[in-house]
């Protein structure tokens, strides 16, 4: 019992090289990280077709993967499960709840709830989003500052005067969250 899937690797005569040093290396390193379910069976040639350029690309390399789960595998995931990572609205009732206790930085913000809260993650991507919507709002405002030990000048954000109020409301979002989550 399993799924077969093709992973595209290289396409012959195309601008998408999957093939790439630092690619084949993350994609070894991948398919190691879940070897207990991945089984490489062969490596296929076939037909590609881009569907974004509707061109069609001949002798394309695939890795024919073979995915299996075990019982076992269902009870390490409940045991040890994967970060949950924070969507936007919860990122910015996050910042707010931080940014409350004091001025903060992107890099410490995410490094803080990562050992605050070792079951969540915080992407660039979101946090930066999340920001940006605050700084829209005129919830936080943010200057650069250099600190000490840090190489360049880093942005920092505490909550506009103006927003306390609110930002305490979203706070408490945040902490409702995190501990209805515990229950």
């Amino acid at each position: 019992m399993g799924v077969h899937c093709f992973v595209p690797l290289k396409l012959a005569n195309s601008p998408h090289n999957f093939t790439g040093v630092g690619n084949c290396l993350m994609f070894t390193q991948w398919i190691s990280s879940l070897s207990s379910f991945i089984c490489i069976t062969h490596v296929v040639v076939a037909l590609y077709t881009d569907y974004k350029d509707y061109r069609i690309y001949p002798n394309a390399f695939f890795l024919a993967i073979h995915i299996t789960m075990k019982l076992e595998d269902i009870y390490q995931f409940f045991e040890n499960p994967p970060p949950t990572y924070l969507c936007q609205e919860l990122a910015v009732c996050y910042i707010l709840s931080v940014l409350l206790q004091g001025e903060s930085y992107g890099t410490e913000l995410i490094e803080q709830l990562e050992t605050e809260y070792p079951v969540y993650r915080l992407s660039d991507t979101v946090l930066y989003s999340a920001i940006k919507f605050l700084e829209d709002q005129r919830a936080i405002t943010g200057y650069w500052k250099k600190l000490e030990g840090r190489g360049r000048p880093r942005r920092m954000y505490q909550v506009s005067p103006e927003w306390q109020v609110q930002a305490q409301d979203l706070a408490l979002q945040w902490l409702d969250y995190i501990n209805g989550r515990k229950k």
